[in-house]
């Protein structure tokens, strides 16, 4: 199979409802996981001092599930583009010597 123009995997009928549900599941799970994660007072601190610090500002539970939930199938597909077409690097610790250069992966 292959990424065909609209982005599903195939361009069968039976595939469009099939990565509907799976993007439902998958929006659920980051939604329960995110809730989860801020149960602690640990937890939210954590995600407060990071949306902080990549953002310049708190947002609410509410916000960020919401945000989730905005999230499009084009949105993915061009945050998957950019990964894969970006400029790839490497970092290493260690015993070098046997350590590709990272355009040899």
């Amino acid at each position: 199979m292959s990424v065909s123009g609209s982005g599903y995997l195939c361009n069968r009928k039976h595939c469009k409802p099939r990565l509907d549900q799976h993007r439902r599941i998958c929006r659920k799970q980051l939604k329960a996981e995110y809730l989860m994660s801020m149960e602690s007072s640990e937890g939210l601190l954590e995600e407060m001092g990071a949306q902080a610090l990549s953002s310049g500002a708190y947002h609410s539970p509410e916000t960020v599930t919401q945000s989730i939930d905005s999230v499009s199938h084009a949105d993915v597909v061009n945050a998957a583009r950019k990964f894969v077409d970006g400029k790839k690097s490497m970092a290493a610790c260690g015993h070098l010597a046997n350590t590709p250069f990272v355009d040899e992966l």
